[in-house]
């Protein structure tokens, strides 16, 4: 049975993770400077990334031993990702403000 080493599929890993934070950070801070949040950048970057060559095949069935651990590993991160954008947006709310608009969610 053919394997890749270890080291491949670690440093295939990190130069994606790499890519994705640099250009996330970048988004985010350009996105702040006219006047968006910071998180609406991000979520452009990563929509951007799935359209660069290097990231294509991330999400799909891939027969090559490296895009497949890479993906798997690229995945988890996503939705621990999501989970993290999450808790955040739910740490920023303020709830005192929230029952002050009379946004009426359920019968209190």
């Amino acid at each position: 049975m053919n394997t890749l080493p270890d080291t491949e599929i670690v440093l295939q890993i990190l130069l994606s993770v790499g890519i994705i934070v640099i250009v996330a950070k970048f988004f985010g801070v350009t996105a702040k400077k006219i006047g968006v949040p910071q998180v609406a950048g991000m979520i452009v970057a990563g929509l951007l990334l799935k359209f660069l060559p290097f990231f294509k095949n991330f999400g799909t069935a891939e027969p090559n031993v490296l895009f497949a651990e890479t993906n798997q590993f690229i995945s988890y991160m996503g939705e621990i990702g999501v989970i993290l954008i999450m808790f955040s947006a739910g740490l920023g709310t303020n709830l005192k403000q929230l029952i002050k608009s009379k946004v009426v969610f359920c019968d209190l």
